[in-house]
């Protein structure tokens, strides 16, 4: 995939820009270089509909993504005990849908991280 610059920052915006039409977008940043650049500091000008949040520097407490990772580990992926790398790829990528498909326990992990709203 390779490393992630500002172009494909911007590409990543202007795609989510395209498919959620007609609402406000809020994206959650952490303040790697790429999204402070002044390329992408200018899109987000240019795209009112966009709304980004900088996360804090490194403070895992309040990074909700640590949230996610940590119930992930301690909660959907407990005992789970793959025999190799395919079947470890595969009961993750169940743990992640499964978590995608539940808003409710990602919007209290979010809040858990005590980010302001």
């Amino acid at each position: 995939m390779g490393a992630v610059r500002s172009p494909r920052a911007i590409a990543f915006l202007g795609h989510l820009l395209r498919h959620l039409r007609r609402r406000p977008i809020r994206v959650l940043w952490d303040n790697g270089p790429p999204h402070r650049s002044k390329l992408v500091r200018e899109f987000i000008e240019k795209n009112p509909r966009l709304e980004v949040h900088r996360l804090p520097g490194y403070r895992p407490e309040l990074n909700p993504e640590e949230w996610v990772w940590t119930h992930l580990k301690k909660h959907e992926l407990a005992s789970f005990a793959p025999h190799d790398l395919r079947e470890l790829k595969y009961g993750f990528r169940l743990a992640v849908v499964g978590m995608r498909d539940r808003p409710q326990l990602l919007w209290k992990l979010v809040r858990s991280s005590g980010l302001p709203s």
